[in-house]
């Protein structure tokens, strides 16, 4: 029933961090009210300085969501939004392996 906070706990993004995935999970102050979790919202960092991570998380999104079972095309856009990870082609061909583990 008390309150807390701003603490910095992991939550849902929902747009408590404009620079990243809202389906992401974020680290940000978030004050704790009567059991409620209440994210704060961050200003969304330059671009040139976040946009590596802005991508990782993107694509650890997508990984999630092709492991849950929700999207299963989600590993193929997971593994080519980094094509410097290795050639474009054994990318789309890990992929197919992978899926064929899941099935």
């Amino acid at each position: 029933g008390g309150q807390a906070g701003p603490v910095p706990l992991q939550v849902p993004n929902a747009g408590s961090n404009p620079s990243i995935d809202s389906e992401a999970w974020v680290e940000v102050p978030t004050v704790v009210r009567e059991g409620r979790f209440e994210p704060q919202s961050v200003q969304p960092l330059p671009e040139w300085l976040f946009a590596q991570a802005a991508v990782i998380a993107r694509q650890r999104s997508l990984l999630a969501s092709w492991l849950s079972g929700r999207d299963d095309d989600a590993l193929l856009r997971a593994l080519v939004m980094m094509p410097e990870a290795g050639p474009m082609d054994g990318l789309i061909r890990q992929a197919e392996a992978l899926q064929g583990v899941l099935d």
